[in-house]
Parts: structure tokens; sequence; C-alpha cells
């Protein structure tokens, strides 16, 4: 003998009497915030520009550090030529990888007891994908 199930009994609460989406609806009418307009606590000041972003917040006498990245993918950097760049006023400084200090580090971040390889240089010659660091240049001033 197959036994029938009446859905709507099932879908009780066993101590309320009431459905689970007759209670769930119960308590978001009595938050208040269903079927009304919620505005976000910052919502005016994103409006009118006031939050400052660390953009905005760099000192007049800090530098400007950009990566140049390498278009290519498993690519051997022959040599970069830093002379050019160093005579753009307001440049500080360029950096290559002969110029990086080659000590390994590690970016993924597993610990003790599974550690990670030591496998990357801040700046290297050989670039493992497109989008790799293959120079850094500091300045006083960006221009976009």
């Amino acid at each position: 003998m197959q036994k029938t199930v009446d859905l709507e009994q099932e879908n009780r609460l066993p101590d309320f009497g009431k459905t689970v989406r007759e209670d769930k609806e119960e308590r978001l009418r009595k938050q208040g915030f269903v079927t009304r307009p919620t505005m976000k606590k910052d919502a005016m000041a994103l409006m009118t520009g006031r939050p400052v972003y660390t953009d905005d917040m760099a000192p007049s006498d800090c530098l400007i550090v950009k990566a140049l990245r390498s278009p290519h993918a498993h690519a051997l950097v022959k040599e970069i030529h830093t002379e050019q760049a160093k005579k753009v006023p307001g440049v500080v400084c360029v950096l290559t990888w002969k110029d990086s200090p080659q000590l390994r580090f590690t970016q993924a971040g597993q610990t003790y007891p599974e550690p990670s390889p030591y496998d990357r240089y801040i700046i290297d010659r050989r670039v493992r994908f497109a989008g790799d660091v293959a120079a850094i240049v500091a300045g006083r001033h960006c221009g976009s």
C-alpha cells in the first residue's frame, strides 16, 4: 500500500503551524525592508563626490610607480634600453631584471607543513605570462 503525502502538511513548521514561506514572509514584513526602497548609507556621499579614495590621498612628494608588463608569454628578455626613459622629466628610477635583487620569493601563500616553492624574482629575465612584470618605473608625476 502506497502512502499519500500532503505536500502542504510536509511544508509546515512543526511547532508554529505556519508554512516555511509564510514564516519567512512574516519575518521580512516585520523588518520593514520588503517592498520599500532602501538607500545605501554612503549613496549621497558617492553621488556628490565626497568620499576620498587612496588615489586621492597621495602626498605631493611621493613617487608614482608603474610596472611595464610583457605582452608575451614564456619569453626571455634580451635587453631593455632604459637610457631614454631615464631622460624623461620627472622619472627618478627605471628598474629591470639587471637592477633587481636576485632573491627568490613565493606568491602562493601556503604555510607549514606544505611550504610553497620560492620560485619568483621581483623582476625576472624570463617572463612567464602576458602581463608579467618586465620593468618598473618610478617618477614624480603621472601623465596618465
